[in-house]
């Protein structure tokens, strides 16, 4: 019996490629998760360290404190965590490889 949708199949080459950008995006994620989780966790453990701060020492301001020295430990933890970032970038493009075809011209 030939229908219009066996002919004609609905979203048949979009559905497949739908699917490749979900699961881009999901490893995207996965990746930015990975690379800046040093940075993250150590400016969360700033903000409890200044919210401590705050409470143990009432009469330091720490909104005039806190910005200035959340950015220099961001920078820190960022140079810091540069080797690491390294690493991890060539080890999922040497990883990678033949799967990541740069305009239509495939990787080794």
């Amino acid at each position: 019996m030939n229908t219009s949708y066996a002919l004609f199949p609905l979203a048949g080459e979009k559905l497949a490629a739908s699917r490749r950008i979900v699961v881009s995006a999901g490893q995207i994620f996965s990746i930015a998760f990975k690379v800046s989780a040093p940075v993250v966790i150590g400016l969360l453990l700033s903000d409890a360290v200044l919210g401590i701060m705050s409470r143990a020492i009432p009469q330091m301001n720490v909104f005039f404190v806190a910005l200035p020295l959340q950015f220099a430990f961001g920078m820190l933890l960022l140079f810091l965590s540069l080797p690491a970032l390294v690493w991890f970038c060539v080890d999922y493009w040497s990883a990678a490889g033949s799967h990541l075809p740069i305009f239509g011209v495939p990787l080794k």
